[in-house]
C-alpha cells in the first residue's frame, strides 16, 4: 500500500483548462454523435458501403484486436451509418485492452504531472517515443511557457501540455472526450488518453490490487494516463514511480472515474492518425 507521507506534498499540479470554444471534440473524429440525420436511408447505406470498402477487416478479427487504427475507423463509421438507418444506438465495443508502456516515470517532489502525463502518453503504444523523467519536466515547462509563466511551479493546464506536444510535433492536434462512450471507444480502438481530474485524499492509498477509490477531501488536481480497460475497471499509469499502486499502475471503477470527470475533469486524445 502506498504511504502518502513518503510521496511528499508537491505531487499534484494539474489545473483545469479554461473553456475554449475553439477546442476540437473527439466525437468528430470517431463517428459518434455525427449529425447525418438529414440524409436518407439510401444515402446512409451508400456511405456505409463506401466505408466498408476501404478495409478488409472482419468482425471476428476486430473483436480479437487484430487490427490497426485506420481499419477500425472505417468499420466504426460504417456502423454509425448503419445504426442510423436502423434507428438504434451504435453498439459499444466491449473488449478489454491495455496499451503497453514499459518505461516507468517519476516526477519526484514536483507538481509537474501535466508534463509527465504527456511524456507517459509518448512512451505508450501505439506511439512509442523514448521519453524519460527529463522529458516530463521539460514538457511541463514548455506548457508553462505557453501559459506565459515559463518558470512557474504552481501546476499547468492540461490543455497546455497537449499544446506543448503539438509544438514538439509529437501531436498533429488534440481533442477533448466528453462522454463515457467516447472515452471507452477511443481507448479500445485508438490509444491511451491523458486525463486530468481532482485527486482526493483516499486516492493516495490504492488497495493491494491497485484499486483507487475517489473518496475523501479533494487535495488538488492531478494529471495521469488512462491506458486500458478491464471489465468495469479502467487502468491508469501514474508518474510517481513504481512504488505507487501496482508497480506504478492503478485501477478505478468506470463509474468512479466518470464522477471525477463530472467535476471539471478532462480527457484529451491525440488526433494524429489518419482518420
Amino acid at each position: 500500500m502506498t504511504d502518502i507521507n513518503n510521496l511528499g506534498p508537491h505531487l499534484l499540479g494539474r489545473k483545469p483548462s479554461p473553456p475554449d470554444a475553439r477546442d476540437y471534440r473527439a466525437a468528430n473524429f470517431m463517428g459518434i454523435g455525427v449529425a447525418e440525420t438529414e440524409l436518407s436511408n439510401a444515402e446512409l447505406a451508400v456511405l456505409a458501403i463506401q466505408e466498408l470498402q476501404k478495409t478488409t477487416i472482419t468482425y471476428k478479427n476486430w473483436a480479437s484486436r487484430h487490427y490497426d487504427n485506420v481499419q477500425i475507423t472505417h468499420w466504426w463509421r460504417a456502423l454509425n451509418y448503419l445504426s442510423q438507418i436502423a434507428g438504434t444506438p451504435i453498439p459499444t465495443p466491449s473488449q478489454d485492452v491495455l496499451w503497453e508502456s514499459k518505461i516507468q516515470l517519476d516526477q519526484g517532489e514536483t507538481g509537474h504531472c501535466v508534463g509527465f502525463g504527456y511524456a507517459g502518453w509518448g512512451i505508450a503504444n501505439p506511439v512509442q517515443d523514448v521519453f524519460g523523467n527529463d522529458d516530463g519536466h521539460a514538457i511541463y515547462y514548455e506548457a508553462k511557457a505557453i501559459e506565459g509563466d515559463p518558470t512557474g511551479e504552481d501546476g499547468a493546464y492540461t490543455r497546455d501540455g497537449a499544446k506543448a506536444m503539438v509544438a514538439r510535433k509529437r501531436m498533429s492536434t488534440y481533442a477533448f472526450l466528453d462522454t463515457e462512450q467516447e472515452i471507452l471507444t477511443w481507448l479500445r480502438t485508438k490509444g491511451p488518453i491523458v486525463v486530468g481530474t481532482d485527486w482526493t485524499r483516499d486516492m493516495f492509498y490504492p488497495d493491494e490490487n491497485g484499486l483507487v477509490i475517489p473518496s475523501g477531501t479533494v487535495e488538488g488536481g492531478h494529471c495521469y494516463l488512462l491506458i486500458g480497460v478491464e471489465g468495469v475497471y479502467l487502468i491508469f499509469k501514474n508518474s510517481w514511480g513504481s512504488s505507487f499502486g501496482d508497480n506504478g499502475y492503478f485501477r478505478m471503477k468506470i463509474s468512479d472515474f466518470m464522477s471525477l470527470m463530472d467535476d471539471y475533469g478532462e480527457a484529451i486524445a491525440s488526433v494524429e492518425l489518419p482518420f
